[in-house]
């Protein structure tokens, strides 16, 4: 049987349509350019609850984790980091195909006339300028979780596009239900519902679109609001009686509130005579189905897996989880300022579970403070009182922050403009579609080190595109457009109120304006193309004007997102662990080093006797809960004061009756303050055992917070641990250069620093960092970081190794510090 060539155009036609060559092109990009590994941030994390199911930080992804999950099962042994960077590509090269999806089926909404070249065209500008933008290709070839919203967005807004098209209820039925797989995904995927609104609200008109629109807001807001925990609101208080009064397992009146509720639905959904009620029912049973994947953290946190960050092991602890009560309340249309000054604290009465009564019992905890309505102001902007925020506020234009000075309303609007919207949104729409350089935008300057010189071209076709949107006949569809990028950009820089400076950049949370921006390239790309012409070339040349700008961004990007040999993270994290002694603590702060330790201890099974303890959750009770917790390959710690810190935070005030150094366990509890718990200890100096002898530690400060007490009693109450501390996770203690003996990649606790700088063969054996040769550095700041760690202690290796006369030994540390200097400079 012969297959004419006639059939085999159509077919491939008929694919190009569908977007298939956008996807596939997509993937193959990110596949070669994809990490081997984890990468810094929350890469490890993701990872980590992939191949173990453990439960991540709040509000949690646990639909994602199963799909990570999955891939790792799939993977062999050593690879899993590999297989989950793989779902990710998958996800974001599928968004790109749907991205592509949207603008045809946008164009046969608006556009019917429109030739199947310059569709097609349209199409695969679209959704490759999307799938080559700098911050989309960035979270294309690590794990995170970013392509799956976007997937559900996306998919979201074509399945309504779909329904209008066509009429079928099976569409929308789909779109309410991917949209509801949001909330175990990233509630990122909800901005695109007043898009998707107005659409559906079109069949109706102008009028019908302007209330899709504003259903679509309340929608958003709703969702929102039953995500933060509210949606098992019911069933935490049957759970209390469940449990209570029947003596029922945990989780019990949880289950069967979802199970009432749903089974509502359904009913409403099948035996109503109202065609519209059961419409209505069918959507809101469809959108509430990805609520169920929340029984993963749940049911995980009970079985005691080996990280479990708030550990949601009961109804009112998954509510907790949802809501994110552990980051605290933000204010955005009224509330306290930087200059305002609290009377009191709030506190609300919650249930928590008792495991010796098995018994839910009430318990009375602070959840912010309280201030005079003197001091609340409308539409706080600026909100952090710390010298770092208030010299970013000056930065930005507000001059009173620096006095202590109430911010009036106008200087608010003004940071708005210019850090909120100006700086963290406009800079980074820029980045992806005009030009990166470093920090900047810019068009022409190919002389800094991070340089993407796309010219200004692909927004200049994107503006063309939104030109183009406001046509009379293209109206709709910019409505539908411009409402995307509003929420993904500009509306989402107002709900987040971002505060200078970042830890990181966060270019990624307005990835769905990138999709908008993306749509509007699309409609650039046909609007500058002439519909009829006599002259061929004008025609091939405006042909040739998408091509470039494809072209542009794989060639300008490609250089800095080629991860394929980035293995500093993992290596990093290896290299740490196998410098600790045996049983050692490795204090850490941050995310960055957390995450790739635990994912290289509980998943490559990398020097599982060390104990990780990362100092900033010290303050949260589920983290020491779970340090002192047995079931793991390390040995539990063992912590004194664990009651304290779980009720409430805990204050040690320093009050230097005597100079000599006292005994931790001299510590008296005085009382409560608005804080919680708080200490007196009568001398300026403090004595902790250690696995030596002990060590007198002198903290700078007068008053000692909770998690500063808790390492410190955490030390002295484990003297047969070694301590280590990694670079920058070394405590605030005046005499801390007389206690540590920095190696490099870890510094040791000690009292007998002599001793340790007789044994310099230990350099020789932690030093077995990443060669730079091997890979390709990232633009990230933590990478610059990791850097100048390795540079430091390559120099230090080769000092020592020249003072012993080991020639060999110096040129190598020499050549391994040289190659992580810049190549223009080496």
């Amino acid at each position: 049987m012969t297959v004419s060539t006639a059939a085999v155009r159509r077919a491939a036609w008929s694919l190009a349509e569908e977007g298939w060559h956008v996807g596939l092109i997509s993937l193959m990009v990110y596949i070669l350019t994809l990490a081997p590994g984890i990468t810094l941030w929350d890469s490890g994390e993701f990872i980590l609850c992939g191949a173990q199911v453990d439960v991540g930080h709040p509000p949690g992804a646990p639909f994602y984790w199963l799909i990570l999950r999955t891939a790792t099962m799939i993977a062999p042994h050593g690879y899993e980091g590999l297989a989950c960077n793989i779902v990710s590509a998958v996800c974001m090269s599928a968004a790109s195909m749907v991205v592509s999806l949207v603008f045809r089926e946008l164009a046969l909404w608006t556009d019917g006339g429109m030739s199947r070249r310059h569709l097609l065209i349209g199409q695969t500008t679209g959704g490759l300028s999307f799938a080559l933008a700098d911050s989309v290709w960035s979270l294309g070839v690590e794990t995170e979780v970013y392509g799956a919203a976007v997937l559900i967005a996306s998919a979201t807004i074509w399945l309504a596009l779909r329904w209008r098209r066509t009429g079928s209820w099976r569409s929308l039925a789909l779109a309410a239900y991917v949209s509801g797989l949001a909330i175990g995904v990233h509630w990122l995927a909800w901005l695109a519902l007043p898009s998707a609104a107005c659409v559906v609200g079109s069949r109706h008109g102008k009028r019908g679109m302007l209330a899709g629109l504003a259903v679509g807001m309340v929608w958003t807001y709703v969702s929102q609001w039953q995500a933060s925990g509210h949606i098992f609101d019911l069933g935490a208080l049957l759970d209390v009686f469940a449990v209570n009064s029947l003596g029922l397992p945990v989780g019990t009146g949880l289950t069967a509130s979802t199970a009432i509720v749903f089974t509502a639905f359904f009913l409403l959904a099948t035996l109503s005579k109202s065609q519209r009620l059961r419409t209505l029912a069918e959507i809101a049973l469809l959108s509430q189905l990805g609520s169920l994947a929340y029984a993963v953290p749940l049911l995980r946190s009970q079985s005691g897996v080996a990280i479990s960050v708030g550990s949601p092991s009961d109804a009112f602890g998954l509510t907790d989880y949802m809501g994110r009560k552990q980051y605290g309340e933000s204010h955005l249309l009224c509330g306290p300022t930087y200059a305002s000054k609290p009377d009191g604290v709030k506190t609300d009465i919650t249930m928590q579970f008792d495991k010796q009564t098995w018994q839910y019992v009430p318990h009375e905890v602070a959840t912010e403070y309280s201030y005079p309505d003197s001091c609340l102001r409308l539409f706080p902007r600026m909100v952090n009182a710390d010298d770092t925020s208030l010299f970013g506020y000056a930065d930005w234009g507000v001059a009173s922050a620096l006095r202590g000075e109430q911010p009036t309303l106008g200087e608010s609007l003004l940071f708005v403009a210019r850090y909120q919207i100006g700086h963290m949104f406009c800079r980074y729409w820029l980045w992806n579609f005009f030009g990166r350089e470093g920090d900047s935008i810019s068009a022409f300057n190919p002389l800094k080190e991070r340089n993407e010189t796309l010219w200004g071209l692909p927004m200049l076709v994107a503006l063309a595109g939104c030109v183009s949107l406001t046509s009379r006949g293209r109206r709709r569809a910019g409505l539908v457009v411009l409402t995307l990028w509003g929420m993904g950009g500009i509306v989402l820089a107002l709900y987040l109120n971002m505060q200078p400076y970042e830890p990181r950049e966060r270019d990624y949370i307005f990835i769905l304006s990138y999709m908008a921006t993306a749509i509007m390239i699309a409609y650039g790309a046909t609007a500058i193309m002439p519909s009829t012409s006599r002259s061929k070339w004008l025609r091939r040349a405006a042909e040739a004007v998408p091509a470039l700008v494809l072209a542009l961004m794989l060639w300008q990007n490609m250089p800095t997102h080629d991860r394929s040999r980035d293995t500093l993270v993992e290596e990093t994290a290896i290299s740490l662990l196998r410098a600790c002694p045996d049983d050692a603590m490795l204090v850490v702060y941050g995310d960055n080093e957390t995450y790739s330790l635990w994912y290289a201890q509980q998943v490559l099974r990398v020097r599982r006797d060390v104990r990780v303890v990362n100092s900033g959750l010290l303050g949260q009770p589920w983290y020491v809960d779970q340090l002192t917790r047995p079931g793991r390959e390390d040995k539990p710690l063992a912590f004194p004061n664990i009651k304290a810190v779980k009720d409430g935070g805990v204050m040690l005030f320093l009050s230097p009756e005597s100079h000599g150094p006292t005994p931790l366990s001299k510590m008296k509890e005085v009382g409560q303050n608005e804080t919680g718990s708080y200490f007196i200890f009568p001398s300026d100096s403090i004595r902790i055992a250690t696995s030596q002898d002990s060590v007198t530690v002198r903290p700078y400060d007068k008053e000692l917070g909770t998690e500063d007490l808790s390492l410190l009693a955490i030390i002295d109450a484990n003297p047969a641990r070694p301590v280590c501390f990694v670079a920058g996770s070394i405590p605030n203690w005046d005499n801390i250069a007389d206690l540590v003996y920095d190696i490099g990649p870890i510094a040791y606790l000690t009292s007998d620093i002599a001793s340790m700088q007789s044994t310099r063969a230990m350099r020789y054996k932690a030093f077995n960092l990443p060669d730079a040769t091997r890979f390709n550095m990232t633009d990230d700041e933590e990478g610059y970081l990791g850097m100048l760690r390795i540079r430091r202690m390559s120099n230090d290796v080769a000092e020592e190794a020249l003072q012993e006369g080991n020639i060999n030994g110096c040129r190598e540390a020499l050549r391994r510090s040289l190659a992580w200097l810049p190549k223009e400079k080496n």
